[in-house]
Formats: C-alpha cells, sequence, structure tokens
C-alpha cells in the first residue's frame, strides 16, 4: 500500500486541520467566536507582518454588486428583516475577502502545488466524515463532544431519540448541506490522480472515495444525485475521451465495488439486530429504492418539497421583497427552495447578479484546472457546479454550503497566485 507525497508529509497533518476549523463554522463553549472568525482575527494580524501583500481591488467588484443590491432589498422591505442582508455580507465577505488573505498565507509559507493543496481539503472533509462516523458509533464520545460546543449553535438542543442521527460532525449538525461540502472532496479526487505530485494507490483512494460516500449519504439522500452525477462524467471520459484519469477512476469503482461487496455482511447483521437507530438509517437510505416500483424515485421529504414551490407576483419576481425570514421566525413564504429563496429576497435582475458572481469563480477554476493540471479535472469540477445547481432546486446551497464554497474560493485564489507567479 504505497502513499507517497512529495513535501513535508507534517504539512498534510497540520493543513488539513487548519483548513477544517477555517471553513467549518465550530462554535466551543470556550471560546467567545466561531472558529472562521477566530482565523479571521489571526489572518489580519499575520497579514500586519507580511509586507509583500497587496491586494486587487477590481477582482471584489461582484462581492460590491451583490452586497450593495442585497442592501437595496433589504431597504425596499420592513427594515427590521435585516437577516439575509447580514448573511450576503458575511458570506461575500468571507468568499471574496477572507479566502483570498488565507489562499496568499498558505502560498507564500508552505509553497504547495496546487494537487497537493487539494490533497489537503480532501483530507479536511476526510476527518469531518471520520469525527462523524465516531460520533454515530460511539454516542458517549458524541455527548462529550456536544456538551463542548455552544448550545446556541445550529442542530444542538434536546438530543433524544433519533435527533442524535443529525448531531453529528464537528460542528454537530449534519444535513442536506454537509453533503453538498463533502461531494466536493469526491469531485476533487480525480485533480489528484491528475497530477504528478499525489501519488497514492487506488486501493487507498478507494477507501477515500467510500468513507466520503457513505459520510455524505449519512448526511442527505442528496448524496445519490452527486453520485450518479460523478459516475456519468467517469464513463464519458472512460469511453467517449479514453481518457487516463476516467481509467483510473474506474479503478477505485472496482475496488469500491469490492469493498460493498465485503461490507453487504455486515450490513444485514447490523440491520438483523433490531437497533431502533440501525433500522431507521437503513430504511431513510434506502427509502428513495423500495419504493420505486410503486410511486418511481420518491421520497417523502421530495414530495414535502413539491408543495413548497410557488409563483411569486410579478412585483416580488421582478424586485424582490427584500426578505429571508418571516415575521414568525421561519423561513419567508414559507419555503426551504434555494431558488425561491432567493428570488424573494433579490428579485429576477439581483438573483441573476447573484449567481453570477459565482459562475465567474466556477468559470475561472475550471479554466485553472485545465492549465495547472488536466482538462479531465475541469471536467470534473464543471460537473460538481451542475450538482450545485441541481440542489440548489432542493435548498439554499449557495448559501448555506460555506464549507464546501469557501474550499472552492481557497482553491481559485491559490490557484490564481500560482499562475501569476508562473509556479508550474
Amino acid at each position: 500500500m504505497k502513499i507517497s507525497i512529495n513535501k513535508n508529509k507534517l504539512t498534510f497533518i497540520f493543513l488539513p486541520i487548519i483548513i477544517l476549523f477555517f471553513i467549518f463554522p465550530v462554535k466551543f463553549n470556550f471560546l467567545p467566536i466561531d472558529t472562521p472568525r477566530f482565523f479571521y482575527c489571526l489572518i489580519f494580524i499575520l497579514l500586519l507582518y507580511s509586507r509583500a501583500f497587496s491586494l486587487n481591488l477590481k477582482f471584489f467588484l461582484p462581492f460590491w454588486i451583490v452586497v450593495l443590491l442585497s442592501v437595496i432589498s433589504t431597504l425596499n422591505s420592513d427594515i427590521s428583516d435585516l437577516s439575509f442582508c447580514r448573511i450576503v455580507i458575511e458570506n461575500m465577505v468571507k468568499l471574496f475577502f477572507v479566502t483570498y488573505l488565507f489562499s496568499w498565507l498558505v502560498y507564500n509559507y508552505f509553497k504547495l502545488p496546487l494537487e497537493s493543496l487539494i490533497f489537503c481539503i480532501i483530507l479536511t472533509f476526510m476527518v469531518q466524515s471520520f469525527v462523524m462516523f465516531i460520533m454515530l458509533f460511539l454516542p458517549d464520545v458524541q455527548s462529550i463532544y456536544l456538551s463542548l460546543l455552544d448550545s446556541k449553535a445550529k442542530g444542538l438542543g434536546d438530543a433524544e431519540s433519533l435527533w442524535r442521527l443529525r448531531q453529528l460532525g464537528v460542528t454537530g449538525w449534519a444535513v442536506y448541506d454537509m453533503a453538498v461540502n463533502l461531494l466536493l472532496a469526491i469531485f476533487l479526487i480525480p485533480a489528484c490522480l491528475s497530477g504528478c505530485n499525489v501519488k497514492i494507490t487506488p486501493f487507498v483512494w478507494s477507501f477515500i472515495f467510500i468513507i466520503l460516500l457513505f459520510a455524505s449519504i449519512l448526511s442527505a439522500r442528496t448524496a445519490f444525485i452527486g453520485f450518479f452525477i460523478f459516475s456519468l462524467i467517469s464513463l464519458w471520459l472512460l469511453i467517449f475521451r479514453r481518457s487516463l484519469t476516467g481509467s483510473k477512476v474506474w479503478k477505485i469503482f472496482n475496488f469500491f465495488i469490492f469493498y460493498l461487496l465485503l461490507s453487504i455482511p455486515v450490513f444485514m447483521i447490523l440491520y438483523q439486530s433490531g437497533s431502533r437507530e440501525v433500522v431507521f438509517l437503513f430504511d431513510w437510505v434506502l427509502e428513495i429504492f423500495s419504493g420505486f416500483t410503486s410511486n418511481g424515485f420518491e421520497t417523502k421529504s421530495t414530495n414535502e418539497l413539491a408543495e413548497l414551490y410557488f409563483v411569486p407576483s410579478e412585483n416580488t419576481i421582478l424586485f424582490g421583497d427584500g426578505k429571508y425570514i418571516a415575521d414568525t421566525g421561519g423561513f419567508y413564504g414559507g419555503t426551504d427552495v434555494g431558488y425561491l429563496r432567493v428570488l424573494l429576497h433579490f428579485g429576477l435582475f439581483g438573483s441573476l447578479i447573484f449567481y453570477f458572481s459565482y459562475l465567474l469563480v466556477f468559470s475561472r477554476v475550471a479554466s485553472n484546472f485545465k492549465k495547472l493540471i488536466s482538462v479531465e479535472s475541469s471536467a470534473y469540477f464543471k460537473a460538481y457546479v451542475v450538482f450545485l445547481f441541481i440542489v440548489q432546486f432542493k435548498g439554499n446551497v449557495m448559501v448555506d454550503s460555506i464549507p464546501a464554497l469557501s474550499s472552492i474560493f481557497i482553491i481559485f485564489n491559490y490557484s490564481n497566485l500560482v499562475l501569476k507567479n508562473g509556479d508550474y
């Protein structure tokens, strides 16, 4: 089992942990702020001693436009509802500004090839996956860890009954957006397979793949959509492009199937154990398949989601209502649909600018992958972007999936620095 990385191995221990607490909003009881904000402060302090740092303000134009539109939309409504305006400003500051500073520091202090940085990001999500499984199988460890988190953090509270199955991971909360986050790591694996700086056997990659996939499925069945898209792009590259990367991915699939076949007896024994939690998990994960013969691919959650769609008034479509949270405290408009929530706040024009600001970054990342790593790695990243916009029909992943988006912006900024300095 060969694992060879052309860099000091300590980097690949400490940097993933640093990235973990930078992108995941972990709120410990003993800290006055969550971990990302702690890093914001630390980054600014470090930059005070970095004379070589420079900032191109033109790069932040989409950020300023989105923030301005959010403020205008808010002023168009009840001024007391500043929730989404605050969320947009905070997210834009982190994605467009703080990740730039973080990437600059990582580039100057670690000098990693792009594939090595991507490998560190994959390891970051592996750590999150392991923490999820440890908390799932060891309830006592879960209780101890949750006691260290702020009780006001999202997802915490009563751990009665089956609720603890959602209280997983470093943040103590794992739902659909966590599946989106973890699937990014899977779509980044081909970038490491294409590059020459990370050499790991397909057997090890398949282990990484299955851990990430199972953790994402544990978070939400949305993961099946991502897995399907990943499989399609792999099949297309293998058959029509005869891609070497595609063939490597299919070797990983072979080991994945091997692991899966070996685990079937274990799953059957667990299911037959009669444990309430185990039975619930199996029934929940397999609901989409068990009802296929009579109802097609549907679940209770997808049926409930379909009821959340509606057509807003013409004025709302054009200009938005500037609201994100209802006066009663729930979702404004009674809907959790991502596209609708953004539309209800921004209106059509503002929504287009909001998504366009992301697309500018996504397209540049895909282009940088093509230049620095391979065409195949770019194709996989584009497939992940397609997945993001599909899942936006379910929830507002462009706002909620901050760990994945932060990782993408780190790659974006880091790859730009690599190209700018000719380190490839």
